[in-house]
């Protein structure tokens, strides 16, 4: 996200797949937050700049940017 709001493509472009693969032994939910979903959001923000052709790259939308909601468990601290 920090690359692609800074219109640094081919910086997001390279870190695509690394968010997935250190995330992946988190899913589907850790310490209240939804893995799966989060991991569902950054795809879905990220796959316009991903398959973007180098002359048409998409602008960073900071409002459809996901954000880490994490659900509170009882006895969590």
């Amino acid at each position: 996200m920090h690359h692609y709001a800074r219109d640094n493509f081919e910086g997001a472009r390279k870190l695509y797949s690394g968010h997935r693969q250190y995330l992946a032994p988190y899913l589907p939910e850790y310490r209240g937050l939804d893995v799966g979903e989060f991991l569902a959001r950054m795809q879905r923000t990220l796959q316009p700049v991903v398959r973007a052709r180098t002359d048409a790259e998409p602008r960073f939308d900071a409002a459809s940017a996901p954000r880490l909601e994490f659900e509170e468990h009882p006895g969590a601290r």
